[in-house]
C-alpha cells in the first residue's frame, strides 16, 4: 500500500512538472498574432517634420493647424509570426479606411484655418490652382505617403530569442532584429537593429511600441 501511494505521488509530481513545462514554453512563445495601434498624429508629423527648425512663427502655426486633421486618427498593424519560422506584417483594412475618412474630415476643417494662418484665401488659391478643396484634401493625404507605409510592410523568416526577434526576407540575418520584451499577452519593442522587417521606419517616432496578441 505504501508503495502504491508513493507512485501515484511520484505520478502526480511527474504531470505537475510536464504541465509546469509547458505552461514556461507557451509563455516564450511569439508565435500568434499580434497588434499594434498607430498613432497617425505622430507618423504624419515624423513625415512632415523635417526642417521646421527653419520655418518662421507663421509657418509652424501653419504647420501646427495642418497637424489637427491628424489627431484621433490610427491604423492597426497586424503582425503575425508563424509556427514556420515566418512572418507577415499588414494593415488592418478596415482601420486604414477609417484613419483616411477621419483624416480627410480633419484636412476639410484645418486646411483653411492653416491658409488663415500664412494670409492667404483659400477660396482664392483653390480657384487659381483650378482645383477642388476635395482634390486639395486628396494631395495633402497623398503627401504622407501612406501607401509607401503600406508598401514597405513585407513579410519574411524570423527567429526569436534572448529577446531578439531576428529578422529577414530569405533566410535570417543576424545584423537585424527588434529588441523586444514578452510578458504574457504583450510584446513591447524597444528597439530596431537594422530594418528588421521594415520596423527601422518607426524607430525615431514609435518606440516602445507595445503589441497586444489577439490570436
Amino acid at each position: 500500500m505504501k508503495k502504491t501511494k508513493i507512485k501515484k505521488a511520484v505520478a502526480l509530481l511527474l504531470v505537475m512538472m510536464m504541465i509546469a513545462a509547458l505552461t514556461a514554453c507557451s509563455g516564450n512563445s511569439i508565435v500568434g498574432k499580434w497588434k499594434y495601434r498607430l498613432d497617425f498624429s505622430k507618423y504624419a508629423e515624423q513625415m512632415t517634420g523635417s526642417g521646421l527648425e527653419a520655418l518662421d512663427d507663421t509657418q509652424k502655426t501653419y504647420y501646427e493647424e495642418f497637424l489637427k486633421a491628424f489627431d484621433d486618427a490610427s491604423v492597426d498593424i497586424i503582425i503575425e509570426f508563424k509556427d514556420d519560422g515566418t512572418f507577415t506584417i499588414n494593415m488592418d483594412e478596415d482601420s486604414v479606411k477609417a484613419a483616411e475618412d477621419k483624416i480627410k474630415e480633419g484636412l476639410r476643417t484645418a486646411l483653411p484655418k492653416a491658409f488663415t494662418a500664412m494670409g492667404i484665401d483659400i477660396d482664392s488659391y483653390l480657384t487659381d490652382a483650378k482645383i477642388t478643396m476635395e482634390q486639395f484634401v486628396e494631395n495633402a493625404l497623398q503627401s504622407l505617403n501612406l501607401s509607401e507605409l503600406q508598401t514597405s510592410l513585407n513579410s519574411g523568416k524570423y527567429r526569436y530569442e534572448d529577446g531578439k526577434i531576428y529578422t529577414g526576407e530569405d533566410e535570417v540575418d543576424e545584423s537585424s532584429y527588434l529588441v523586444v520584451e514578452l510578458k504574457n499577452d504583450t510584446l513591447t519593442v524597444t528597439d530596431v537593429v537594422g530594418e528588421a522587417g521594415g520596423f527601422d521606419q518607426y524607430k525615431e517616432a514609435f518606440l516602445p511600441m507595445e503589441f497586444t496578441k489577439i490570436n
